[in-house]
Formats: structure tokens, sequence, C-alpha cells
């Protein structure tokens, strides 16, 4: 009887072991898609929240430009008082490295205090040509810029005459350092959420 006991779990090993190896692979599987679920939910979650920060940084910076914008157009100022009052703004939004006026007349009016070359002509400036493509506040590409050895992005608007003539381009540098770091912030999350 003993042996008869014996030959069958001889028999009955094999398959047990493989039953085990069966039963550990799909708990292994299922808990590897469990993860993988949870984790690319949350890399889409936070890919979210860090474009909504920086959709908000851009909306932020336009606002900016549209409130210096109307200010420009309906204030009734001098050069200097706009020098001034570009100055001004610059002071209470750090991210702003540069606010200025590019006329048709080819003048610069400059909030920062540049000024540029005798031979200086904003009129075929790209930010400049870009400015006159739109009433609202666009975005030129990032670009290194050369007084501040920064990246910066361009924030551009067409700007009008108190009769509703052009008188040039308003725009604004804004530093990409808040971007940076919303991008280093990012990355840090993705990586943690990759190693899991």
């Amino acid at each position: 009887m003993k042996r008869l006991g014996t030959r069958f779990m001889v028999y009955l090993l094999p398959f047990i072991l493989a039953a085990i190896t069966i039963l550990s692979y799909l708990s292994f599987s299922f808990s590897k898609k469990i993860i993988e679920n949870k984790t690319n939910n949350e890399l889409q979650v936070t890919s979210a929240v860090y474009a909504n920060q920086f959709q908000g940084w851009l909306s932020k910076q336009a606002g900016v430009m549209t409130t210096v914008k109307a200010g420009l157009e309906n204030l009734k100022l001098n050069e200097n008082d706009e020098k001034l009052f570009l100055s001004n703004v610059l002071k209470v939004n750090p991210e702003s490295s540069d606010l200025y006026v590019g006329t048709e007349d080819k003048k610069i009016i400059d909030g920062s205090g540049w000024n540029p070359p005798k031979d200086y002509d904003p009129k075929i400036r790209p930010w400049y040509k870009q400015g006159l493509t739109t009433d609202k506040v666009s975005f030129t590409k990032p670009f290194l810029d050369m007084t501040t050895n920064k990246m910066v992005i361009s924030g551009v608007v067409k700007l009008k005459k108190n009769d509703g003539t052009l008188r040039g381009v308003f725009s604004g540098d804004f530093s990409l350092d808040t971007i940076s770091n919303i991008v280093k912030q990012a990355k840090i999350s993705i990586i943690v959420m990759q190693s899991y």
C-alpha cells in the first residue's frame, strides 16, 4: 500500500509542479499588468498636471502682455513715460527679462534700459514680423537672450495708436527658468514612477 502511495505521488508530483508553475506565471503576469496600467495612468495624470502648469505659465505671461498692451494703447504717454511704465512692470514680474516696443518708424522703447545700436531696425526682426500677424499675444520659439544669456521665449502682439492705426509691435521676453524647473520635476516624477 505504501508503494502504491509513493508511485501515485511520483506520477502526481509533475502535475502539481506544473500547476504551481502555471499559477505562479499567471499571478505574475496579472500583477505585472496591474502595475503597468497603474504606472501608465499615473504617468498620464502627471503629464497632464505638468502640461497644465506650463499652460498656466503661458497664460499668465499672455495676461501680463495683454494688460501692458492695453496701457500702452490707451494711456497717452511720451516715450520716457512708456520706458518707465515698462520698467515698473518688469520689477513686479520677475519672469519678464525685458518688455519693449518696436515701432513702424524703427524706434525701440525698452523697459530694461537697453539702447540699441544706431542701425538697429526692429521691423526686420522675426519677433516683429510675427507680432504683426496677430491682435492676440502669441509666443516665439525659445531662444538664447544675448543680454541675460538665458533661454527665453518672447510674447508678441500688434500695437495700435489711439486712432486705431498700426504703431508697431509690443514684445516681452520671459525667462524659461520656471519651465525648466517644471520639466526637471516632471522628469524626476517620471523616473520614480518608471522604477516601480
